[in-house]
């Protein structure tokens, strides 16, 4: 048997037939036996730790309560904390590190509340109120601030300046008032209007392009419109033709147009026509040109019947047989001049011969001396 099964005591069979020649008896289980029991360590301050043994004939363990293994508290000192102006404190205790059983509890101490007693004035007074004063708490930064009892300042004067009555509107008197909160110190004090002084304003004549004015009134001190002057319409030009002009062959003419008789305003300009020119006929000859003068055709215009002449060249002399065909003239006899250059070799010499006007230039070769 085993600890947790039974067993069988020894038999015998026969290997042919089976047959139970000696019977086997069931042996009960042995059950564990734990006789040395070892500590697991695992005690704490607040309870005993456990203790396992194995069993002396097999694998299995038995694990149970270590009596008498409780371990004493690991004792840590909690600070006393100081109680501040608006925070309570903590009077000095212990408590276990590893449990956090409370050994020594710690007692609140009550917050000991603000202490001001040095204030200082915040320069804050007006003319109308006291200022404030602030001071430190002695043992913080917190600070208090309250009123300054008998700081208020005196008034600071400033004059109001009096105001001219006009045509229309009050004046003031002279007056003054505090420049800091504005409290009236002297009040001014209302003077009435002074009523308008009137001037004439006179009449404009219309013309015919500008309106005219009907007479008015205003005020010669503040220029206000007492009686309005009315716009009196323009006229209106008075047209008047200007007659056209024709042109002729030297002149410009006009066209028609319009002015006012009134004003002399051009209302539709004369524009300006060209002159035509001369229309000139085909000319007649009114002196016949001969072979030593000049002759002379003049033109007539077909319109205006101005006339105009010009020039017709000399003819000249037309010599035949010595004696001129149109005028009868007798040819001049021609007197032939020469003269001779001298001329270096390869160079020409010029010899000038005048006959019937004309100059005959004629070429030699290097020959003379």
């Amino acid at each position: 048997p085993t600890c947790t099964k039974t067993g069988l005591t020894e038999g015998k069979h026969c290997s042919v037939c089976n047959e139970v020649i000696v019977a086997q008896e069931v042996e009960p289980a042995l059950g564990h036996s734990f006789t040395n029991y070892v500590s697991n360590n695992d005690a704490t301050c607040t309870k005993d730790g456990t203790k396992t043994a194995k069993c002396d004939r097999c694998e299995v363990t038995d694990t149970k309560a270590d009596e008498g293994s409780k371990k004493p508290h690991t004792e840590v000192i909690d600070k006393a904390v100081a109680a501040t102006c608006t925070k309570t404190g903590l009077t000095e205790g212990k408590h276990c590190s590893v449990c956090n059983a409370r050994i020594k509890l710690q007692i609140k101490v009550p917050a000991l509340g603000h202490s001001f007693t040095n204030y200082v004035s915040n320069n804050d007074a007006t003319c109308v109120k006291d200022g404030t004063k602030t001071a430190k708490c002695d043992r913080c930064e917190v600070t208090d601030t309250k009123a300054d009892e008998g700081s208020k300042k005196p008034h600071t004067e400033v004059i109001d300046k009096a105001v001219e009555a006009t045509c229309t509107e009050t004046g003031l008197t002279e007056g003054k008032h505090c420049s800091v909160c504005n409290e009236v110190i002297v009040a001014q004090e209302v003077l009435p209007a002074k009523g308008h002084t009137e001037v004439i304003d006179k009449a404009v004549a219309l013309t015919c392009t500008e309106t005219g004015l009907t007479e008015g009134k205003h005020c010669s001190v503040c220029n206000e419109v007492i009686v309005a002057q009315e716009v009196l319409p323009a006229k209106g030009h008075t047209e008047v033709i200007d007659k056209a002009v024709a042109p002729t062959c030297t002149e410009a003419g006009l066209t028609e147009g319009k002015h006012c008789s009134v004003c002399n305003t051009v209302i539709t300009a004369q524009e300006v026509i060209p002159a035509k020119g001369h229309t000139w006929d085909s000319g007649k000859i009114t002196k016949e040109a001969t072979c030593t003068e000049d002759g002379e055709k003049t033109y007539t215009c077909t319109v205006c019947k101005e006339t105009k002449t010009e020039a017709i060249g000399k003819l000249g002399h037309n010599y035949r047989n010595g004696v001129c065909t149109r005028c009868g003239e007798e040819e001049p006899k021609v007197k032939v001049t020469s003269e001779k250059y001298s001329i270096s070799s390869n160079k020409i010499a010029r010899s000038k011969t005048r006959n019937n006007n004309k100059i005959t230039k004629i070429r030699y070769r290097n020959k003379c001396k």
